[in-house]
């Protein structure tokens, strides 16, 4: 498994696979963390583009041109009017390769970035449904934070001076 920076050329897989994350989280009906998600996968990179903000690929072999090769994703972004929070968005495993380790290895790769780009906080939203990813959040030490939908569970992340990496 090799985890990379999504490129111009890996911009057709990351919408492929940001759809498949979305028809998985949204079976149960219409989340709301959808709201401007077709204008998202229309202006990739988008609010993805660095320096504040990446999107990661984790491919199961060595070719990277071939998006069937690609087996998840997660993007990080900085929270609107936060400079110094994040917000980490789309981590997602096709079902066929999870348990594989390869949420962990995104997430490892989206948290050393948000130490380089020195965010005090990141913060994420998933569903009740995702019981997996939730264990993961849990894992790293997310909390749960305060919510205003129903539907969508918040959790947080702040971190510590002396943090040593995972």
């Amino acid at each position: 498994m090799k985890i990379i920076q999504a490129q111009t050329e890996h911009l057709d897989t990351v919408r492929t696979l940001f759809q498949e994350y979305q028809s998985d989280v949204n079976q149960g009906g219409n989340c709301e963390c959808f709201e401007g998600f077709e204008d998202e996968l229309a202006s990739l990179p988008g609010n993805y583009s660095k320096p504040k903000g990446i999107i990661y690929l984790a491919f199961a072999s060595e070719d990277y041109s071939k998006s069937t090769n690609a087996i998840g994703c997660i993007a990080i972004r900085p929270r609107d009017g936060k400079p110094k929070e994040a917000e980490i968005k789309r981590l997602y495993v096709r079902a066929n390769k999870r348990g594989s380790g390869a949420g962990q290895h995104l997430l490892n790769n989206v948290f050393m970035f948000a130490k380089m780009n020195k965010y005090s906080a990141l913060f994420l939203e998933t569903t009740a449904t995702m019981q997996a990813a939730k264990s993961l959040y849990d894992s790293y030490g997310f909390e749960q934070a305060k919510s205003n939908n129903s539907n969508i569970e918040c959790y947080q992340y702040a971190f510590k001076q002396d943090e040593k990496k995972k």
